[in-house]
């Protein structure tokens, strides 16, 4: 079993051990994410969160919600900029009615956070007896289970919108975990949503990304599609449990693909940092034999300074770019374990995903996937990118990863009804 693998296990069993449960709420689901990362910078920086971030919640309270439900959104994510973040959450108020309420928080710098880490720290640092980790691992998980623990009176504030129902964007999210955990204790029905290609991880792949399954807590997730779906029943989540609503986000028309020589490399996250090299290699052994340049769309955490040295001189552009930019630029596209070629397929537009030995099976797609680059060259050199049979097949793919087919009223129904 890699290192990887066995950290994934350790957390997991951290969860199962109701160590550091306090209150009802299980901090071992609140912190998962951040104890993949084991170094030294890492731990401090967490340390760092832990005294000096404090979250400030904001409410806003609706009358009338679907159906006579009344639903509370909450949502966390709103310090990330993210205006397809900030879609979801506006889509999903829109639809559960004018009245829903709202309850937001922020994470601000805080002088006073100290204090109010301090007085939790130590019985936080016992609650991490059943994580077996080193002792700097425990004493970052007991900062931050100190922090939150601190900051989780503001949760209360849930009660006081008399709902019944709570959507949150992400079970992975500390704070949505947290909030949907004390929803539950309370009676409430709670949903979450999906925001990227969700995948069982291996030995090879092994991320924090893996929470997006391990930490779903909520009675019901909205997917995106039948792929989505899949996953997490091979993880052992009930069928009944997982809408199939499609991605919700705003769509712009469908881009037509120009003859321009150049071709795109559409990068994980972070945690696809090797994989992300893997693309760049795969794309300089392709330009060099098509004659094609290519340029390099860039996930919002990736920092151009550390690929700059990987690629050669047919980059044309390495940037964080809109995608109506980069789909204007390029003929085809590779990829690997991103969301973004969830967005291509949907408009049966030419992509190779690239295995390179790290690729979930839920990218193992015939006519998707490829091991081999050569595959690429030859459908270039002989002008097989995008005939007509090809993007038709491209796009009864997309529908399997995500099926948005009446959206609203599949979310209508999935936000309604809960019986299972």
């Amino acid at each position: 079993m890699s290192a990887s693998r066995v950290k994934f296990e350790v957390i997991q069993d951290f969860k199962k051990s109701n160590s550091a449960t306090f209150s009802g709420v299980n901090y071992a689901h609140v912190v998962a994410t951040y104890l993949y990362d084991s170094s030294v910078f890492g731990g401090m920086k967490r340390i760092f969160f832990s005294l000096f971030f404090m979250a400030r919640f904001d409410a806003s309270f609706g009358k009338v919600g679907l159906d006579g439900a009344e639903i509370v959104m909450f949502y966390s994510a709103k310090q990330k900029r993210r205006s397809d973040y900030d879609y979801i959450l506006e889509k999903l108020k829109s639809i559960a009615g004018p009245g829903a309420n709202y309850l937001k928080s922020e994470e601000k710098f805080s002088l006073v956070q100290p204090f109010c880490t301090a007085r939790y720290l130590l019985t936080s640092i016992f609650g991490t007896r059943g994580f077996r980790s080193t002792l700097k691992g425990r004493l970052v998980a007991g900062f931050l289970i100190a922090k939150y623990r601190s900051n989780a009176q503001n949760v209360n504030k849930i009660k006081a919108f008399n709902a019944n129902r709570l959507v949150t964007f992400c079970d992975a999210l500390p704070w949505d975990n947290l909030v949907t955990q004390f929803a539950r204790n309370e009676g409430f029905r709670t949903v979450t949503s999906q925001h990227g290609q969700y995948r069982l991880l291996t030995d090879q792949n092994m991320s924090a990304d893996a929470e997006a399954y391990a930490n779903f807590i909520s009675d019901r997730m909205l997917c995106w599609g039948s792929a989505t779906r899949n996953e997490f029943c091979r993880y052992g989540v009930s069928s009944s449990r997982l809408a199939v609503v499609g991605w919700i986000r705003e769509w712009s028309e469908p881009p037509q693909v120009k003859k321009t020589n150049t071709f795109g490399v559409m990068f994980n996250g972070e945690n696809g940092r090797v994989s992300n090299q893997s693309l760049i290699e795969a794309a300089k052994v392709i330009a060099k034999a098509t004659g094609f340049s290519y340029l390099v769309r860039m996930h919002p955490k990736n920092r151009v300074d550390d690929y700059l040295n990987l690629i050669d001189e047919r980059c044309v552009s390495i940037d964080v770019m809109p995608y109506s930019e980069y789909i204007e630029n390029v003929e085809f596209s590779l990829a690997h374990m991103s969301g973004t070629v969830i967005e291509i397929l949907r408009y049966g537009l030419p992509v190779y995903v690239v295995d390179d030995g790290r690729l979930a099976d839920v990218f193992k797609v015939p006519g998707l996937c490829v091991s081999d680059v050569q595959i690429v060259i030859d459908d270039v050199m002989h002008e097989r990118i995008c005939t007509g049979g090809r993007r038709l097949e491209l796009q009864a793919l997309g529908r399997w990863y995500n099926d948005d087919t009446g959206q609203d009223d599949k979310i209508r129904l999935a936000l309604r009804d809960f019986n299972f």
